[in-house]
């Protein structure tokens, strides 16, 4: 699984752990996001961080916030789920330069949303 992130943004990603008929599986604990690696652009490891992370205190969401370089890097996340183990999901984020915009060429909105922390 993969997504897409401009330098210098933030979003907000979500864990969903459910069984095959769509249930919500019980979890001991919060789950677990870690960054698993950080390359750059030509596949090296970056020597600097690319992103900076903060997790929900349910640990169901996180959000991303990117530094002002490009790259590549890979999102875990682990959960240990009562009574059937340790499951672990990992994403790739491909961090790429903001686009230029012309003047006058951007649209603004607004957005509500369901009101609580991250």
């Amino acid at each position: 699984m993969a997504f897409a992130q401009y330098a210098r943004t933030t979003k907000t990603y979500s864990l969903s752990l459910v069984d095959g008929t769509g249930v919500q599986l019980p979890t001991i604990g919060p789950p677990v996001w870690a960054i698993t690696s950080m390359l750059n652009l030509d596949s090296t490891p970056a020597p600097y961080a690319l992103i900076s992370l903060n997790v929900s205190p349910d640990g169901l969401r996180a959000t991303i916030q990117t530094a002002d370089r490009a790259g590549t890097v890979t999102v875990a996340a682990t959960a240990q789920l009562d009574g059937r183990g340790t499951v672990t999901q990992s994403f790739t984020l491909n961090i790429g330069a903001a686009p230029v915009v012309a003047p006058g060429a951007v649209t603004v909105s607004f957005a509500q949303a369901a009101p609580g922390p991250i």
